[in-house]
């Protein structure tokens, strides 16, 4: 994370409180300690691998292969367009020939 990153708009860091019981706590800081950074700098760590994973997650499709197959084929065959594509085609190619 550049420097840039860290700081708000204002160039100031922000703060988030976290409330975790003494046990969570303690592993976590040693979990810091052990990767030699500070405890801030593994949460931050961890908190941008989650947040990472979560956009992945809610970005990706997942298909069964039934819908892969019916999604491929598609694209590879597709069906006639409808009467309103139709209609809009041409308002389309009226309003580019400036009629």
């Amino acid at each position: 994370m550049s420097a840039v990153e860290r700081f708000s708009k204002s160039g100031r860091l922000r703060r988030a409180d976290l409330r975790m019981s003494d046990e969570r706590l303690r592993r976590y800081q040693q979990a810091a300690a052990l990767e030699e950074i500070s405890f801030s700098a593994f949460a931050l760590r961890a908190l941008d691998a989650a947040t990472e994973e979560a956009f992945r997650h809610h970005r990706t499709i997942t298909l069964s292969e039934e819908g892969m197959r019916a999604f491929v084929d598609d694209l590879l065959n597709p069906g006639e367009p409808g009467e309103r594509l139709k209609r809009y085609a041409q308002m389309h190619r009226d309003m580019v020939s400036g009629q």
